[in-house]
């Protein structure tokens, strides 16, 4: 087993202070924890909040990285935030080993500024996988012989990074993308003639607040969410009224990373829980990522060597492609609540859309003959899955 004995490796581990995320920080950090010494990696963790308040231990803890390390690295929440940013930007030049900029891995929201790759070239993510997600939204709809399509986003960085991503995805397939800003007016919303998909990129507060305002056009079109969107519980749904409209009436449908059940993923699950918290896959994944990128560099820093190797995690196939995000086969799923699950209707790997045997008993109103010939069908039987956010 790869030791990394000599070397001095710190990590830092960026806690939330969400109270939705706050019972799962030390789980986070034992994930973390157990993995380096899974993979026989001595490593010296380091927690903190960043708070903008007070960020002087943030300084402190960055500047002792640097003093004491060989290879470094940040996971967590230090990065999901404005506040974050600047602190990550103020101390950029800690972040430097000569002269390259050590990994920045993020367990959330996509940061359109550490997203800039010639500032942040370093820079990954656990989830949201953005640039698979979308990719495997736009294929999922190609199928369908889709002309005119809809996408809804919200005025803010990541809402309008996903509407200029995906209308790149639909111009490449001469798909016209007709943008709605979400907001108090929404005209464009009584003018979908020819219409009858719609892409989310909304938070699920106003998505909820989007088919409340257009019930009509929740239940007659087929709507297309990211992996993103979906940090939810079903009770939410139960609460915002939408449990059986989502079980009975309408095509929503999420494109999300697939997680295979595998031994690794029991393996956690036995150690820390059935179901694993958010993200406790994706941290054991990017671990696994950062520990096999410095056995690559050796001495000579290439940061490209973190995101070349597929390999077995948590969740199956794993891959960090060029813009940082992690994928592995995507699935497209049914949006169904209670006990009936997930129902998968395609799967999406090496850039090809497959859909499973028995697709169409899962989505109201489409037929085999709706789909491109071309489309490759997954000779499988019926599946379910339960949507744990990676």
């Amino acid at each position: 087993m790869f030791n990394f004995s000599y070397a001095k490796n710190h990590v830092a581990v960026s806690i939330s202070n969400l109270p939705e995320d706050i019972v799962y920080n030390k789980t986070y950090f034992d994930i973390i924890d157990y993995t380096f010494k899974k993979l026989g990696v001595s490593v010296t963790l380091h927690a903190y909040h960043p708070d903008p308040n007070n960020i002087s231990t943030v300084h402190t803890i960055h500047d002792q990285m640097m003093k004491d390390g060989t290879n470094y690295a940040i996971i967590g929440d230090t990065i999901t935030s404005t506040t974050s940013e600047l602190i990550i930007c103020q101390d950029s030049y800690v972040f430097k080993q000569k002269g390259q900029e050590i990994p920045i891995i993020s367990n959330s929201a996509t940061s359109d500024t550490l997203s800039n790759k010639d500032d942040y070239p370093n820079f990954m993510r656990t989830i949201p996988v953005d640039s698979a997600s979308y990719q495997s939204i736009i294929e999922f709809i190609h199928s369908f012989k889709k002309k005119k399509v809809a996408m809804i986003y919200t005025n803010d960085p990541s809402g309008n990074s996903g509407y200029f991503r995906v209308n790149k995805l639909c111009n490449q397939k001469n798909i016209a993308l007709l943008g709605i800003q979400y907001g108090e007016n929404m005209p464009d919303m009584g003018n979908l003639d020819g219409i009858d998909t719609i892409i989310s990129n909304m938070y699920m507060e106003e998505l909820f607040d989007t088919w409340k305002r257009f019930p009509e056009v929740l239940e007659t079109k087929m709507w297309v969410l990211p992996d993103a969107a979906m940090v939810i519980s079903e009770a939410d749904f139960e609460l915002n009224g939408f449990k059986e409209v989502l079980n009975n009436k309408t095509n929503v449908v999420i494109a999300s990373l697939f997680s295979e059940s595998n031994d690794i993923s029991k393996e956690l699950e036995s150690k820390f829980g059935s179901p694993l918290p958010p993200l406790g896959k994706g941290y054991y994944d990017v671990v696994v990522s950062l520990v096999e990128g410095w056995k690559k560099c050796g001495n000579t820093y290439n940061f490209t060597k973190f995101i070349s190797s597929k390999f077995t995690g948590a969740t199956g196939k794993v891959l960090f492609d060029s813009n940082g995000d992690r994928i592995g086969v995507m699935g497209i799923s049914r949006l169904l609540l209670g006990n009936n699950g997930y129902p998968v209707i395609a799967q999406f790997e090496d850039n090809t859309i497959r859909f499973v045997s028995n697709w169409q008993s899962f989505m109201i109103g489409y037929t085999e003959s709706d789909i491109q010939n071309s489309s490759t069908r997954l000779l499988m039987l019926f599946i379910t899955f339960y949507l744990f956010i990676l």
